[in-house]
Parts: C-alpha cells; structure tokens; sequence
C-alpha cells in the first residue's frame, strides 16, 4: 500500500476538536516522570541503563561501555559555576 502525500499529518488540522474542560493531569505527571528519570540518568548517577542478560543488544551495549565511563562534568553542575 503506498503511502499518499500528507498522511503522517492529516491528524493534526486546525478544526480538530479540543475542551478546556479535557483534564490534562495525568499527561503532566507522564512528562514528569519521564524528566525525573532522565535527569536521574543524565546527571545525578554514574550508572547506565543496561540491557538484560540474553538480549541481542546487549553485546554490542557492551562493547560501547567504555565510552560512557568519560569522567566529564553533568550540565547540572555547569548550570551552577
């Protein structure tokens, strides 16, 4: 099936509906939590997600960890200088 021009936008239009009474919580506490833990993972720890034992990603997450060991300062700590 070949995917016509506009397709990937045709859900976005000026006239879709929307209601100031819609309850938007929920959706902030999601954006919430994704920043805390990529705050967390970015600059409060040293460790790295992983993959788990088995996986087929995992060998080459392997090769590329000494990469990550690069001992430099989290933006965190620059905002602060």
């Amino acid at each position: 099936m070949p995917i016509r021009a506009g397709a990937y936008t045709a859900h976005c239009q000026p006239c879709d509906a929307w209601s100031p009474d819609w309850d938007l919580r929920g959706a902030a506490q999601d954006v919430e939590l994704l920043y805390v833990m990529g705050k967390a993972i970015a600059s409060d720890s040293k460790d790295w997600p992983a993959w788990k034992p088995g996986s087929e990603f995992k060998a080459i997450r392997d090769q590329t960890a000494g990469l990550r060991k690069i001992d430099r300062p989290c933006p965190a700590e620059l905002s602060k200088a």
